[in-house]
């Protein structure tokens, strides 16, 4: 799939160098995508050098900042509850019916 979509910002960047007067809704009929595909990568196009063609590849949907770590406090506040946990959830833990729960 991923190739399919490369095929069709290449025949995007085409039509841009060979058309530069056409619109967005000349550029979607002539690609089969939609005004909007054709506005996203149309401005992605324009950002990158013209030599590059890393360009039409998609770019990664991946977190690229690392989660934020809990605050001290609360993670040793969760140690404790497990270690020592309130009356009812003590003796569910104690439980057969409740394996998970025997688990830390």
């Amino acid at each position: 799939m991923e190739a399919q979509w490369i095929c069709d910002r290449a025949a995007l960047h085409t039509l841009l160098h060979q058309h530069p007067e056409w619109g967005t809704a000349e550029l979607a009929q002539a690609t089969g995508r939609s005004k909007s595909w054709v506005k996203k990568w149309r401005c992605r196009l324009r950002q990158a050098p013209d030599s590059s063609l890393s360009v039409l590849r998609s770019r990664s949907r991946a977190r690229h900042t690392p989660f934020p770590h809990a605050h001290p406090e609360i993670v040793a506040r969760i140690v404790a509850i497990r270690e020592q946990p309130a009356f009812p959830l003590a003796a569910r833990a104690r439980s057969t019916h409740h394996p998970v729960l025997l688990t830390s």
